[in-house]
């Protein structure tokens, strides 16, 4: 319910999903369960396409579970995940890149804004965009730049308006029982590849 969200899923087209980085609450369960979890929701969410291979690695530092979590995950359309999860690092980040042929974003999810770099002036710019000539193997060409801010509202109220919503309606939430189980089921494949490399 993070507003950038809304903008970022039209951004992921074939391939290149980026880093996602999270940041410290509690120690007692792993950094994947506690934090990472969300962002697998996420991105599930936001590919539509089965999982072809997932990868991890960790570390324990301050609790008697892991506190850092690196994990790649690689789609059948060939969007490709890497999120990192931590409990110590200096400030509270959250943020989704994408790559992908001649496009990059960069979502912060908690500003929100969305920083949108592209070669082609394609219908995700606005008139508003901003252009500069830059030097390519292919000659040169218009680099196009453009910030997008969207209306700044309280997830949790959002996200508990919507609960109220579907009760009501009998209608089906964004996040629904199934979603939220196949992202804890990415999350503990992760943490137990996590495990078999310490």
């Amino acid at each position: 319910f993070f507003q950038a969200e809304d903008g970022i899923r039209d951004l992921v087209r074939s391939r290149g999903l980026g880093d996602v980085y999270k940041r410290q609450r509690g120690t007692e369960v792993p950094v994947v369960l506690d934090l990472m979890v969300h962002d697998i929701d996420l991105i599930l969410e936001m590919v539509d396409s089965p999982i072809r291979k997932i990868s991890a690695s960790g570390a324990k530092m301050m609790s008697n579970t892991i506190d850092l979590a690196h994990a790649h995950i690689k789609f059948e359309s060939g969007v490709v995940a890497n999120l990192k999860s931590s409990r110590i690092a200096q400030s509270y980040v959250r943020k989704i890149r994408t790559y992908q042929k001649d496009l990059y974003s960069i979502t912060d999810l908690m500003i929100p804004q969305i920083e949108l770099y592209g070669i082609e002036n394609d219908a995700k710019f606005s008139s508003n965009s901003k252009s500069q000539k830059v030097d390519t193997n292919d000659g040169k060409k218009d680099l196009f730049y453009e910030k997008f801010i969207p209306e700044n509202k309280d997830a949790l109220l959002e996200e508990i308006n919507h609960f109220i919503y579907c009760v009501n309606t009998r209608s089906r939430p964004n996040v629904d029982g199934e979603a939220g189980s196949n992202a804890l089921d990415i999350a503990l494949q992760l943490e137990n590849k996590i495990f078999l490399n310490e």
